[in-house]
């Protein structure tokens, strides 16, 4: 079994400072086909990744994360700490140009029809792309959040081998760092033909929702998290093709 912990972190409340846009709603079928990325090399020199963007923040209510003004959120990648901003977020919009340096698969559950959306996670893709210094696979918390009294964990699973893999039996656990007590844990992927098959180079971003909780008696006070995964299994696939 491989770990990954997450470093420590914020659980926002629904309504609160970062907003995770009800319209992802469960819509069934299979995951989206994945964005292949841009034929490039991966170096310590920064690019671009977004150009056109718009002059104010705009289409705030696109679905998948919906940053307020003022609000911020944080990836932890190694020992480098990701934030992404609301103005940053916000200006990037469906006819905005997004780098494309990794590809980007959006499991079932995740609204990505919208031009915004499907560039706004790009973007967050590219920029995880280039401040991940590894070559395997690893789970990776974007935002933990109580949507409709579920606690719910953005995932980006990251698949950042050369080969196309399958992953089953991935545990996530959110710790509160006051009390040390589990606020949510449960084992995703873990029944047969439930494991996700993720491209090679991609990205795939999931909707994590917890069907057991407990998350105290203040449900509009935020508290301080840590984000623990583990995985019984990433397995490459022979040949580059996964049997389902």
């Amino acid at each position: 079994m491989s770990g990954i912990t997450a470093r420590r972190r914020r659980l926002w409340h629904l309504p609160g400072v970062l907003l995770l846009a009800a319209a992802i709603a469960s819509c069934g079928g299979q995951p989206s086909e994945p964005t292949p990325p841009a034929s490039t090399t991966q170096t310590g020199t920064a690019i671009p990744l977004v150009s056109g963007r718009s002059v104010k923040p705009a289409d705030v209510k696109a679905p998948g994360i919906q940053m307020p003004s003022g609000s911020t959120f944080s990836v932890s990648i190694g020992n480098y700490n990701l934030v992404i901003t609301a103005n940053n977020w916000n200006t990037i919009v469906g006819s905005s140009h997004v780098a494309n340096l990794v590809g980007v698969q959006f499991a079932p559950d995740f609204n990505n029809t919208d031009n915004t959306t499907r560039n706004r996670f790009q973007y967050l893709a590219d920029e995880i792309f280039q401040h991940y210094n590894n070559t395997n696979f690893e789970p990776l918390s974007i935002v933990a959040a109580v949507s409709v009294g579920a606690v719910v964990d953005d995932a980006a699973l990251y698949n950042a081998t050369d080969q196309v893999g399958k992953l089953s039996g991935l545990t996530v656990t959110i710790i509160n760092d006051s009390s040390s007590s589990t606020v949510a844990s449960e084992i995703f992927y873990g029944t047969p033909g439930s494991a996700i098959i993720i491209p090679a180079r991609t990205i795939y971003f999931a909707r994590l929702t917890f069907s057991s909780t407990s998350i105290g008696p203040s449900r509009n006070r935020m508290n301080s998290y840590t984000v623990h995964f583990h995985y019984d299994k990433f397995a490459p696939c022979p040949g580059q093709v996964c049997s389902s």
